[in-house]
């Protein structure tokens, strides 16, 4: 966020008009709008950074389902504690493509495959990630 306000303010004198709205919409109102933990794939980077703290549906059955690199989801009963970023961050990394999960073991394939992935489908809401559903054929 820092960086993006230090580029708005550094070409706001020096270029026409047009370029510091794009840059704010690009950074600034996407970070703002959206939530910082989301966008900027930083939510699924902690989840796969501090895998240790989440049990994979691997650890709990040895079955090879569908859903198998899925995290399994932490039982709530505190409003407050269910969209804290610790359940989120499940829902968002359980919503990722097969090929997505696969690769958590490779972090460096992992964030650049994140990043393609985010920026061909650049979704603008929670809502829209969630309704995407991934061809499969």
């Amino acid at each position: 966020m820092s960086t993006a306000c230090n580029a708005l303010r550094y070409v706001k004198y020096s270029l026409p008009i047009e370029t510091p709205k794009i840059i704010y919409f690009a950074h600034i109102h996407t970070i703002m709008s959206c939530g910082v933990i989301f966008w900027g794939n930083l939510l699924l980077l902690f989840t796969v950074d501090i895998k240790h703290l989440f049990t994979a549906n691997n650890e709990i059955h040895k079955y090879n389902t569908r859903n198998n690199n899925n995290r399994h989801p932490a039982l709530t009963n505190l409003r407050k504690y269910s969209k804290g970023p610790y359940v989120s961050d499940i829902k968002v990394f359980n919503h990722l493509s097969q090929y997505l999960k696969a690769v958590v073991l490779n972090p460096k394939h992992f964030r650049s495959s994140l990043k393609r992935f985010l920026y061909h489908h650049s979704f603008h809401c929670m809502e829209e990630y969630y309704e995407y559903k991934e061809n499969t054929l």
